[in-house]
């Protein structure tokens, strides 16, 4: 949930869960679905929050679902992949829609990193003094293996 107006032009916050594979590798695939008000990946500037599903699968896909999204209310983003399809898939559901259904990456169907975030983006120019203008909150954060037997160590800490 964000609770607070828009940051300044060129400024940019998200709230957003994923699945990451390869992370910090040329070979760094995700899927993810959340929040974003100001600046977002596609170069546009959103003064409401919006919506978004984002995935790199074989290309960089970024897709607006909702604009003008109310500040202080609830949404839930869920991602998964079916790795145990003929054809590896990956999903992203907005709060009841499935609104991303893509090929998967064969290394995603093997096992993944789970990322629930705040992340804010600001100005160079503020460095590290500058004002966070925008706020928000996590709630009822979740996570499942459809099979623990391919996922016997699963583990979650949050904070």
């Amino acid at each position: 949930m964000i609770f607070s107006p828009a940051p300044p032009s060129g400024e940019g916050v998200g709230f957003w869960v994923g699945l990451d594979y390869g992370v910090g590798t040329p070979t760094h695939y995700w899927f993810q679905a959340g929040y974003i008000v100001g600046q977002a990946p596609d170069g546009n500037y959103y003064s409401q929050p919006i919506l978004y599903a984002e995935y790199n699968n074989s290309g960089y896909h970024f897709q607006v679902m909702a604009t003008s999204v109310a500040y202080r209310v609830n949404h839930f983003f869920q991602v998964w992949i079916c790795g145990f399809c003929n054809t590896p898939l990956g999903y992203i559901q907005v709060d009841s829609n499935i609104v991303v259904t893509a090929p998967a990456p064969t290394q995603m169907a093997n096992g993944n990193s789970i990322g629930g975030v705040m992340e804010v983006h600001q100005l160079p120019s503020l460095g590290s003094a500058g004002n966070v203008y925008t706020a928000g909150v996590w709630a009822d954060l979740n996570y499942a293996a459809s099979s623990p037997a391919y996922c016997p160590s699963l583990s979650c800490s949050a904070w």
